[in-house]
């Protein structure tokens, strides 16, 4: 999972610094980096390709066979487990903090820091390379540690920097002529948070799926990517509206809630056993 979620977050990265590349930096009405989907659409069509020509084998996945019926009664069982209900909630809350970030870190290094909006794009870029990273080594560490020590540690570390950090933003504005090679060290600090936030994703659900038998895998993926798309959607038009109506500050200090609700649930979700239902 470490690896898989690696991957993705360098699509992220990749994607960001594509996007600012097309930007014209001194004519903000340019439409030129409308082009960029012309890119995105090369890259849509090869990424399909690939998984066109990939062999995969599902045997185990097929173990039961069901229909459609039987498909949608194997996610609604999952819901009689209690571990996999905290695990959801983790996953909500988790990705209700990451979107949130990474919808609006953009914005805050254009709005609140007033670097140029290339720049902030590959803000952007950054904070998805720290991610990258930070998931790439949580399966390292998930060999060394529980995966509660390491989702702990990650939750109460980012919360730290999140205190941390962000004052050094307060009394600060970079200024549209600023470069990665001339910005002070809060522009890079920032984003390089991510880093502690990465391993948690992989590392809940990686548990969550060596709980239940693989056939069950579809069922458990469906329900992830909707609690994931719930969270993502909630963190954003959260943080949105903090934006508009108070700061960019206190919009990323507010993620501090779900954090600790976020630490409280993985440590709830560590106590039930799938084969108990305890």
């Amino acid at each position: 999972m470490g690896y898989l979620e690696g991957f993705f977050m360098i699509g992220v990265l990749v994607g960001n610094v594509i996007f600012s590349l097309f930007i014209d930096d001194h004519n903000p009405k340019s439409t030129q980096w409308l082009n960029v989907y012309w890119v995105l659409g090369a890259l849509s069509t090869l990424s399909s390709l690939f998984l066109f020509f990939t062999k995969l084998n599902e045997t185990e996945a097929k173990s039961e066979k069901t229909d459609l019926l039987g498909d949608v009664k194997n996610s609604l069982s999952l819901f009689s487990y209690k571990k996999v209900l905290f695990f959801l909630l983790c996953a909500f809350l988790f990705v209700l903090v990451e979107q949130s970030f990474h919808t609006w870190t953009p914005t805050f290094y254009k709005e609140v820091l007033k670097v140029p909006t290339s720049m902030s794009i590959q803000a952007g870029a950054v904070l998805a390379g720290a991610f990258a990273l930070g998931r790439f080594l949580s399966g390292f560490f998930s060999k060394k540690f529980s995966w509660i020590y390491v989702v702990s540690f990650c939750v109460v570390g980012f919360a730290i920097s999140i205190l941390l950090v962000l004052p050094l933003t307060h009394s600060i504005q970079v200024g549209t002529d600023a470069t990665w090679l001339n910005a002070p060290l809060v522009v890079y600090l920032f984003p390089l948070m991510g880093g502690l936030l990465a391993p948690i994703y992989p590392s809940i659900n990686s548990v969550i799926l060596a709980s239940i038998p693989k056939y069950l895998h579809s069922a458990m993926a469906g329900l992830i990517v909707v609690f994931s798309a719930v969270g993502g959607t909630v963190g954003s038009v959260i943080t949105g509206f903090v934006f508009e109506k108070f700061s960019g500050q206190q919009a990323f200090y507010l993620s501090l809630i779900p954090l600790a609700l976020l630490l409280i649930s993985a440590m709830t979700m560590n106590k039930f056993k799938i084969n108990s239902n305890k």
